[in-house]
């Protein structure tokens, strides 16, 4: 189901999730779901991906160099979704500053 076909309330839980699941990976160094996530067909399940990592980059800042490893690892993906969506979590981050 697209996104935007869920409810706002079910959007939020969706959002929730997304961001819990990325930082347990992060915090055991797996991918799987990050995969999943970066490589949605739905852009904005991608966005709430990617604006997850910016805030657990700027939350957490001892994941911070494990972040960058993992966004490096990724930008060298073959699915050009999973690159695109690293390049838009640096330019998420680069407005930030």
């Amino acid at each position: 189901m697209a996104f935007y076909d869920l409810s706002k309330q079910e959007r939020a839980s969706l959002v929730e999730t997304i961001a819990q699941e990325l930082f347990l990976e992060l915090k055991t160094k797996k991918e799987i779901n990050t995969r999943l996530y970066f490589s949605d067909p739905d852009t904005y399940i991608r966005k709430a991906a990617y604006l997850s990592i910016g805030r657990i980059y700027f939350a957490h800042p001892t994941f911070q160099s494990t972040l960058i490893d993992l966004l490096n690892r990724l930008l060298r993906a073959d699915d050009f979704k999973i690159r695109q969506t690293v390049i838009n979590a640096a330019g998420d981050w680069k407005n930030k500053f």
